[in-house]
């Protein structure tokens, strides 16, 4: 039997010194510190990345993310739910992806926390973003900077009409997360949460914004945020 400390065949056992840079690196301090200085490089980034104003006419909405399984798919359900609660019909809102992946389904974890929201995504599959997509629909809304400016250089006849959802999430001022809405996938169900919690935030701002542009039904309940169970 092998010792328990000689390492398997073709695998070379962690040096002290790696093992010891891993320790720190992980630490609990070093993880805040590099939070801070990320927060702290935003801030200054940030100062340039801003919203158009909001289109005078929406019809239809596209949201966009890298894979299209987990934020924009539940964004664009969420966002149908929340024009029935305003009384809003006949807006369309759909979902794409960047960088999809044939075969994709969203994670269990996209599944449940969805559902905390009475809302599916267990028959959803990714498509990815097109320019024939983009040219159908009246506002482009992406998750992150950096996606909002692919999304502007990729398609720049249309950057007028493309959004940065986090932006519109009042409770969030500076710092990396003003400009993102990170992707949850590959990390535990409290994560998806917190992600949707923030999709949910910021979407009823943004719709709330383009409210004026759109008939409303007489008597139709105003939108309310609702947290996950």
């Amino acid at each position: 039997m092998r010792p328990d400390n000689t390492a398997s065949p073709g695998r070379a056992a962690p040096s002290i010194t790696s093992r010891a840079v891993r320790r720190v690196v992980t630490h609990p301090a070093a993880r805040a510190f590099k939070r801070a200085v990320r927060d702290g490089w935003w801030t200054v980034r940030g100062g340039s990345i801003a919203n158009p104003p909001v289109p005078r006419e929406v019809e239809s909405i596209l949201f966009v993310c890298l894979g299209n399984i987990c934020r924009s798919p539940f964004a664009a359900v969420l966002a149908t739910r929340r024009l029935a609660d305003l009384g809003v019909g006949g807006v369309r809102c759909d979902s794409a992806g960047i960088r999809t992946t044939q075969g994709a389904r969203p994670p269990q974890e996209a599944v449940e926390a969805s559902a905390a929201y009475e809302l599916s995504l267990e028959g959803h599959r990714p498509r990815l973003l097109t320019r024939e997509l983009v040219e159908a629909n009246d506002l482009i809304v992406v998750m992150e900077a950096g996606q909002l400016h692919h999304v502007r250089e990729t398609y720049p006849d249309a950057a007028s009409a493309v959004v940065l959802l986090s932006l519109f999430d009042a409770l969030v001022t500076g710092g990396f997360e003003r400009y993102h809405i990170a992707d949850p996938f590959g990390q535990p169900r409290s994560a998806f949460d917190a992600c949707y919690g923030r999709i949910d935030r910021a979407l009823t701002v943004m719709l709330r914004q383009l409210r004026p542009s759109w008939p409303v039904t007489p008597g139709a309940r105003p939108a309310q945020p609702q947290s996950p169970r």
